[in-house]
């Protein structure tokens, strides 16, 4: 486990992450967007930025792995709408609890309000959606799909972007990691961000990149890592 100034131990961990309590988890957000956009965190660390977003109303959070690899120190924040106009952002350090390189993607865990030092509590959080039937759901033609998060970084854009698409196909890379081809826009800063299942509410899986085509026209098409990888993570730290 790699840690970034913040002592979390791994039996602590697992107990927090129980399988079987994540997969009960009432979906709060449901496919209500602007509730979704309060589980969305953006990301800065001392290498650059990028999107994440919350699975446990405690802080357990996914991103990218290249988003913080080699940080030394990583904050995300959380923006909530206020009753009225305006928004109310609260900022935490962060601490890495379990990385897979070869899937790009990784668990960290908000800790410690920058500014008060209490612990995140029943904030907004996504729902991860069933592995077992993501292939069939992915290759039907009328599923959409919306992503959020914050292209550029938050440095650049403030605000959550809202994008929507569908899938257009599946390829396996190099590494042996599948992942889906999306035609949705998204761009340096979008790392991290959930792809997000219309019908259900639920993560479908997380954006990581790109790959970019050349010939008579260039193109490039943004991929994401399936949800399965982030449940395969989760897994690991239980076992």
């Amino acid at each position: 486990m790699k840690q970034i100034g913040i002592d979390l131990k791994v039996k602590e961990v697992a107990n927090d992450l129980n399988l079987s309590k994540l997969k009960s988890f009432v979906n709060i957000c449901g496919v209500d967007s602007e509730r979704q956009k309060e589980a969305i965190i953006a990301i800065k660390t001392d290498e650059g930025e990028g999107t994440g977003f919350l699975i446990t109303p405690d802080g357990y959070a996914i991103t990218c792995n290249h988003v913080i690899f080699k940080a030394n120190k990583i904050t995300a924040r959380i923006r909530r709408k206020l009753s009225y106009d305006g928004y109310f952002d609260s900022e935490y350090e962060c601490a890495v609890i379990k990385t897979d390189p070869i899937a790009d993607i990784a668990l960290i865990k908000l800790v410690n309000n920058i500014e008060n030092g209490k612990s995140v509590d029943n904030t907004p959080f996504l729902k991860l959606f069933d592995e077992i039937n993501q292939e069939d759901i992915a290759y039907d033609s009328n599923k959409t799909f919306s992503l959020f998060g914050y292209p550029g970084g938050i440095s650049i854009n403030d605000n959550i972007s809202y994008a929507q698409g569908k899938i257009m196909s599946k390829r396996t890379k190099e590494s042996g990691i599948d992942c889906f081809w999306l035609d949705v826009t998204a761009i340096k800063g979008n790392s991290g961000s959930p792809v997000i299942y219309n019908d259900t509410g639920e993560v479908y899986g997380v954006l990581c990149g790109s790959d970019l085509f050349t010939g008579e026209h260039t193109e490039e098409i943004n991929y994401m890592c399936p949800v399965k990888y982030i449940w395969k993570l989760l897994c690991d730290i239980e076992n």
